[in-house]
């Protein structure tokens, strides 16, 4: 069954909870910006102050459904858990890549056969993969390390004489 691993606990192999849907918001651009008097909008002056856009979090919402039983003893074992705490969330659907962030169980409503769960992360604006991107140049040539809009720090690491640029 599909669910969500949030640090080390699975929705559905740990909670018995089933995965329902997500939703994933695009991370907003941090802007700068300023009201002039006399001028039409804002002055952006984003570009000027920063080379390369920066992000801020996202939010990314789990809704699960959970089946009849003792509901008190689940929420409880769910809250301490995941509530409050900082971690990464692997989903089923996605199981290479990786978000990190804050974890807060939103809601629980139950009736007397099923109920549901929703679960927020406030996470970091990038998933990240879940092993690192490795590259390897033998001999004489030109290697080029392709990253996405996030901006990373590589380690090379070298066997033999070598000019990097």
């Amino acid at each position: 069954m599909l669910g969500i691993t949030f640090g080390n606990k699975h929705s559905y192999n740990d909670w018995g909870v089933w995965f329902e849907n997500t939703s994933i918001a695009p991370p907003q651009p941090k802007r700068y910006t300023v009201s002039v008097a006399g001028r039409n909008g804002l002055l952006d002056l984003t570009p000027e102050l920063t080379p390369t856009i920066r992000f801020e979090s996202r939010t990314l919402t789990f809704n699960f459904r959970v089946k009849a039983g003792n509901w008190s003893t689940l929420m409880s074992q769910i809250l301490g858990e995941v509530h409050g705490r900082t971690m990464d969330v692997i989903s089923d659907l996605d199981p290479n890549w990786h978000w990190h962030g804050f974890v807060t169980v939103d809601s629980f409503a139950s009736d007397e056969r099923t109920g549901s769960l929703v679960i927020t992360v406030d996470a970091d604006p990038f998933k990240l993969a879940n092993t690192p991107t490795t590259y390897t140049q033998s001999g004489s040539g030109t290697l080029t390390c392709v990253c996405d809009r996030m901006e990373v720090a590589p380690m090379v690491t070298n066997t033999a004489e070598a000019t990097i640029e």
